[in-house]
């Protein structure tokens, strides 16, 4: 398991356009160093519905295309976890989905 004591909350910014998602939205982010990143998106049950994105990558801006056609209208929140080997850094937004 995890280690309590390494979990940090970040205040790395997060954006997600249009707000509410539409068809096609963007899920913008400042990473505040390199390690992997893992967004995952859950409906308000607990149950996840997508991983948006597995990978390492650097430290500082990065963009991805999110595809909501396939969720209903709802709240879904998003969850950002930044693993640097030694820490992990974790973020969640609430995002609407409105068709």
């Amino acid at each position: 398991g995890i280690n309590q004591s390494n979990i940090q909350h970040s205040t790395f910014s997060i954006k997600v356009y249009p707000n509410p998602l539409t068809a096609k939205s963007v899920i913008s982010y400042t990473l505040p160093e390199a390690g992997k990143v893992t967004i995952s998106l859950f409906d308000i049950t607990g149950k996840m519905k997508m991983e948006i994105l597995s990978q390492i990558q650097t430290a500082g801006y990065h963009s991805i295309d999110l595809n909501s056609s396939d969720l209903h209208d709802g709240i879904y929140l998003c969850y950002f976890t930044l693993d640097n080997g030694s820490d992990v850094i974790t973020n969640r937004i609430s995002i609407p989905v409105v068709k």
